[in-house]
């Protein structure tokens, strides 16, 4: 899958993010964080088949 960072314009794999964890009120969750740029407007724009 192919990542696409809205702040600025990064594109990368999964395994390239970095995470932040947060609770939400079902648990744990984990948020996408653009390694460039630390923006957390992180859009998927390719799925490789």
């Amino acid at each position: 899958m192919l990542y696409k960072c809205g702040g600025c314009n990064w594109k990368g794999t999964e395994k390239e993010l970095e995470f932040d964890a947060t609770e939400t009120c079902f648990g744990s969750d984990k948020i996408e964080i653009c390694p460039k740029c630390g923006s957390y407007f992180i859009q998927l724009v390719h799925n490789k088949k």
